[in-house]
C-alpha cells in the first residue's frame, strides 16, 4: 500500500507539475500579447499626440495670422478715423466760411439793397457756395461708404475671431479628453 501511495503520489505530482507548465505558457503567451498591446496603445497614442501637436501648431499659425489681420484692420479704422477728423475740419471749416459769406452777404444787401451790381455779385458768390455744398456733399457721400466698408471689415473680423474661439474650444475638448 505504501508503494501505491508513493506511485499515486509521484502520478499527482507529475500531473501538477504539467499543470504548472501549462498555466506558465499560457501566461507567457497572455504576457506577450499584453505587450503587443501596449505597444500599440502607445504606438496610437504618440500618433494621436503628434496630431493634436501639429493642431495646435496650425492654431498657432492661425492666431498669429489673426493677430496681423487685426493690426492690418486696425490701421485701416485709425486712418480711416484720420480722414473723418480731417473731413470734420474741412466741413468745420466750410461751414463757418458759410456762415461768414452769408453774415457779410446779409450786411450787403442791407447796405446795399438798390444797387444791381451787387446783386449780381451776390447771384455770383451764392452760386460758388452752392457749388461747396456740392462738393461736400460728395465728400460725405464718399465718407458714407467708407464707413460702410469698414463696418464690413470689422464684421469679417468678429465672424474670425468666432471661429478662432471656436477651433479652441473644441481642441482643448480634443486634447482634455
Amino acid at each position: 500500500k505504501i508503494n501505491q501511495l508513493k506511485d499515486h503520489i509521484q502520478k499527482l505530482t507529475i500531473k501538477n507539475n504539467e499543470e504548472i507548465n501549462q498555466i506558465k505558457s499560457q501566461n507567457e503567451i497572455t504576457e506577450v500579447s499584453l505587450n503587443l498591446k501596449n505597444q500599440q496603445l502607445l504606438s496610437n497614442l504618440e500618433n494621436k499626440t503628434n496630431e493634436y501637436l501639429e493642431m495646435f501648431e496650425k492654431l498657432k499659425n492661425y492666431e498669429i495670422e489673426m493677430n496681423s489681420k487685426i493690426e492690418q484692420l486696425n490701421s485701416k479704422i485709425n486712418t480711416l478715423e484720420n480722414e473723418n477728423l480731417n473731413f470734420n475740419k474741412f466741413i468745420n471749416e466750410n461751414e463757418t466760411k458759410l456762415i461768414e459769406k452769408n453774415l457779410e452777404i446779409e450786411k450787403l444787401i442791407q447796405k446795399n439793397q438798390d444797387l444791381e451790381n451787387y446783386l449780381k455779385e451776390e447771384k455770383k458768390i451764392n452760386y460758388n457756395l452752392g457749388n461747396q455744398i456740392k462738393e461736400i456733399n460728395i465728400n460725405m457721400n464718399k465718407f458714407k461708404k467708407s464707413n460702410t466698408i469698414l463696418s464690413s471689415e470689422l464684421q469679417q473680423l468678429k465672424d474670425l475671431h468666432d471661429k478662432k474661439e471656436i477651433i479652441i474650444n473644441e481642441n482643448e475638448k480634443i486634447i482634455l479628453n
